[in-house]
């Protein structure tokens, strides 16, 4: 996904794009194959402009995700990281456990078996989520 696409889909949403917006929208452009927390948002946010706090940060993540436009998990169990969607299909991402690196499955491995599974149960699937962890080529060897 592009900036240029971000920033239309917030304006269809009727939301301004303010200079801290646009700050918030670049840094996670910067990181967009890895995930960031909100500490590390923050931080990255206030050396371009000192004014951003915390509540400026934890609304635009909102805003973001109730738009679809984010990708979260949790890292561990009292912290959530966040990426931007980098792709409209539904897939899944293999994190890396020491630079936090993140890259894309471009399919998903467990839709179809899961459909069967969850329709003997009676339910109708609407999410999911698979999470992977390993080392990616550059820390494997460290």
């Amino acid at each position: 996904m592009k900036i240029n696409s971000v920033i239309q889909k917030l304006k269809e949403n009727q939301c301004r794009i303010t200079p801290q917006r646009k700050i918030i929208l670049h840094i996670l452009f910067e990181h967009k194959d890895s995930l960031i927390t909100i500490d590390s948002l923050l931080a990255l946010c206030q050396k371009v402009n000192p004014a951003i706090n915390a509540t400026t940060i934890y609304r635009n993540i909102e805003l973001l995700d109730c738009l679809g436009l984010l990708y979260k998990t949790n890292i561990t169990r009292n912290t959530t990281a966040y990426k931007l969607i980098c792709a409209k299909h539904h897939h899944h991402h293999i994190t890396c456990l020491s630079c936090g690196k993140l890259v894309a499955i471009d399919f998903c491995p467990v839709t179809p078996s899961l459909d069967d599974l969850v329709s003997e149960k009676d339910f109708v699937l609407t999410d999911h989520q698979l999470e992977l962890y390993g080392y990616c080529g550059n820390c494997k060897e460290l």
